[in-house]
């Protein structure tokens, strides 16, 4: 049904709260959680929901919320309130190790039970989850909404939980102090106008009326294999699986500067060849990566964007990889890649022709017919984080999948993060992976990153 433009505007018009509708490059970032973990010396869990709950109001993006009007998402303001089993809970694992439950194979699903009880229509942007290990040490994973983040600014959030935490533990023995204290500085968080392009200045709107070359030059060829699913497995449950693998950073860093190539590029490296060598393919057959890029950074981005602690601002690049024959020449080449593609605004022109399928006179979507895609072309998905602050910080991904096209249309994907001494990769994957290339996979990242 075609609804009558600026349909929406009555509501904002009786309920301040309510900001804006989400464009077309935040729409689809309401259907994922973002997770930052890290493990800290052992705090109370009542401690923790009293001091957050004081404190983290404090800081505006926690109080950003999503309510569904007429089945439409918009941005709503709703002071965070931390729900006992909702969206904040205490959880029990089996591992009384944090290295080894990290390393296990995780199960994320649910994304679609977390609404506000005294508002169905809104769905909560964050979740807390706590866990005491052992007596020495207390895990806590912090999920948020994808459009509130992306991967380099979900940490910037997670600082402030830090924060928290770190002032239970020293004061541990000031209750009255941890129960009542609100020490965070208020921090007045702005969302930008609909469609992302006032976050831009000297940008030409020519640039991106239509889409970059390398959109075009992905070749339609399935390179994710079918999943394990057959006539004694259909009726399971099919579910997003992330499990973590842990390296020595400052060797992989050392390795990075003698032979001048980046993560990005072992990364890239890793799942390519692997690909090649599952389905039998030439050195010469070229797959692209999906690889996210802080739009932040660009000398197009204005004051506000460049200063954005949070929100997501990350836009894709498709670096072209190409087997060279050797394994290092191979990570050389990519990394090559990769630095081409920086100063082309592929990543500026992927969030601007994203938030443009979503009209803003009516909300109705538009789908972007040349936006590559996982399922039916070469292209896979890896994305280097950077450094993060913590002990042993790890990031995932929590969500649901469609079982009906779960089969031949799915992710797999890698994200890495680092401290000073360790880098954790990150695998999104679904329960009935292609066991022969997982396992190639995994190969290529040990012989590559376990040096």
């Amino acid at each position: 049904m075609k609804r009558e433009n600026y349909w929406w505007k009555k509501y904002l018009e009786n309920d301040r709260n309510i900001i804006r509708p989400l464009d077309g490059y935040e729409y689809f970032l309401t259907v994922s959680y973002l997770t930052a973990i890290d493990i800290f010396p052992k705090f109370s869990t009542e401690d923790f929901f009293k001091c957050a709950q004081n404190n983290l109001p404090q800081i505006d993006i926690f109080n950003y919320q999503i309510k569904f009007i007429e089945e439409f998402p918009f941005w709503y303001y709703k002071k965070l309130e931390l729900i006992r089993n909702l969206n904040f809970k205490e959880i029990n694992i089996e591992e009384k190790d944090y290295k080894t439950y990290l390393q296990k194979e995780k199960i994320f699903k649910g994304i679609n039970d977390n609404y506000d009880p005294k508002d169905k229509s809104i769905k909560l942007s964050y979740i807390f989850e706590i866990c005491q290990i052992n007596d020495q040490q207390t895990m806590l994973i912090m999920k948020a909404l994808h459009c509130t983040s992306d991967g380099r600014t979900l940490f910037n959030i997670y600082e402030y939980v830090r924060k928290i935490i770190n002032f239970i533990i020293n004061n541990k023995d000031n209750k009255n102090l941890i129960n009542n204290e609100i020490f965070l500085d208020k921090k007045e968080v702005k969302i930008c106008p609909f469609g992302q392009y006032d976050n831009y200045i000297n940008l030409d709107k020519k640039i991106f009326e239509k889409p970059p070359n390398k959109w075009l030059e992905i070749p339609f060829r399935k390179i994710i294999p079918d999943l394990e699913i057959d006539k004694d497995t259909d009726k399971e449950e099919i579910y997003y699986i992330n499990q973590h693998y842990i390296f020595d950073y400052k060797k992989i860093q050392n390795f990075c500067k003698n032979n001048k190539v980046s993560v990005q590029a072992m990364l890239i490296t890793m799942i390519s060849r692997a690909t090649r060598k599952y389905y039998n393919l030439p050195d010469e057959t070229p797959i692209y990566n999906y690889t996210p890029c802080d739009s932040r950074q660009s000398n197009y981005a204005n004051e506000y964007l460049k200063n954005r602690e949070f929100f997501c601002g990350a836009g894709a690049l498709f670096p072209k990889s190409v087997g060279q024959g050797d394994l290092l020449k191979d990570i050389q080449y990519n990394y090559k890649s990769m630095k081409e593609c920086i100063p082309k605004l592929e990543n500026i022109i992927q969030i601007m022709r994203s938030s443009m399928t979503i009209n803003k006179d009516n909300l109705e979507f538009t789908p972007e017919e040349k936006m590559p895609s996982f399922s039916k072309q070469a292209c896979t998905c890896t994305s280097n984080i950077g450094k993060i602050n913590g002990n042993l910080p790890a990031f995932g991904i929590f969500l649901d999948i469609n079982k009906e096209t779960a089969k031949n249309d799915y992710i797999i994907s890698f994200h890495c993060i680092h401290t000073e001494n360790d880098l954790v990769i990150m695998c999104l994957r679904p329960n009935f992976i292609n066991k022969e290339y997982y396992n190639l996979i995994i190969k290529e990242m040990n012989d590559i990153f376990k040096l």
